[in-house]
């Protein structure tokens, strides 16, 4: 039996440090140790965030450990867009509250497809920190932006070729200047 307790206490070590609390998680796992989330695929819970605007981002520690708190914006090929926040972990374990600002001055823009990352480093050994990963899917509007339509060219009429009528004369070319399209094009080849 103190082997079944034992055991038991060491899956639940190997499975808890930190993970994001709100906004919700792509998992409520706080063991990820793969970056950028885990190879966890896109969730349904899209939190939307506006461009400007500050947030609270909950860090949910389960198992305390020396370290930082890192929260970044990536994009949904989950690419570094900015760092958002970099925190020295104050809990033993617990919550913490990072205040986060989508700042267009790091880059953040609308975006309909991106990731709030939280990473924890963990520092007993700062030469060799150990990290654990939490993403959130995203959508950061911009109430800003104005949609700017995409000009149509409209075609230029071409007006009609002038017939000469019987007995009338075309007026005569003038030394180097083409008469028509098909003898401007021959001259830009140098064809003659």
């Amino acid at each position: 039996m103190k082997l079944l307790v034992f055991a038991f206490a060491l899956t639940q070590i190997a499975w808890g440090h930190a993970r994001l609390a709100t906004p919700t998680p792509r998992s409520n796992n706080a063991g990820i140790k793969s970056g950028p989330c885990g190879g966890l695929p896109k969730g349904v819970a899209v939190s939307t965030f506006q461009v400007g605007q500050s947030y609270t981002v909950t860090v949910q520690e389960t198992i305390q450990h020396p370290g930082h708190f890192i929260v970044n914006l990536l994009n949904g090929n989950h690419q570094l867009i900015t760092q958002l926040a970099n925190v020295v972990d104050t809990i033993q374990v617990g919550t913490q509250n990072v205040t986060i600002t989508m700042n267009p001055a790091l880059g953040v823009g609308a975006c309909t497809d991106c990731v709030l990352q939280l990473i924890q480093s963990m520092e007993e050994n700062p030469a060799v920190p150990t990290f654990y990963y939490s993403c959130a899917d995203i959508l950061i509007t911009d109430p800003m932006a104005v949609a700017t339509p995409i000009p149509i060219a409209t075609p230029t009429p071409t007006p009609p070729a002038s017939t000469p009528t019987p007995g009338s004369q075309s007026p005569e070319p003038s030394g180097d200047i083409p008469t028509s399209q098909t003898q401007a094009a021959e001259e830009l080849c140098g064809v003659h």
